[in-house]
């Protein structure tokens, strides 16, 4: 049985720049794939709340 994964939507602001894995978008992004997944984490939503150019992924749902 092949293990489902998550498919998250990247935002640079308010604008999507990419969708993807966590693997796929931390190729691109050229970081490990954990730190997208924490992108999408209420504590990481709290610490860039006021920063308008903020980098953050959204939950989107399985592949």
């Amino acid at each position: 049985m092949k293990k489902r994964r998550m498919i998250y939507a990247l935002y640079v602001g308010e604008e999507n720049v990419a969708d993807g894995t966590a693997e796929e978008l931390a190729e691109r992004l050229g970081v490990e794939a954990k730190t997208v997944r924490f992108m999408s984490s209420p504590a990481h939503n709290k610490r860039v709340k006021y920063n308008g150019k903020a980098i953050r992924t959204v939950k989107v749902g399985l592949e």
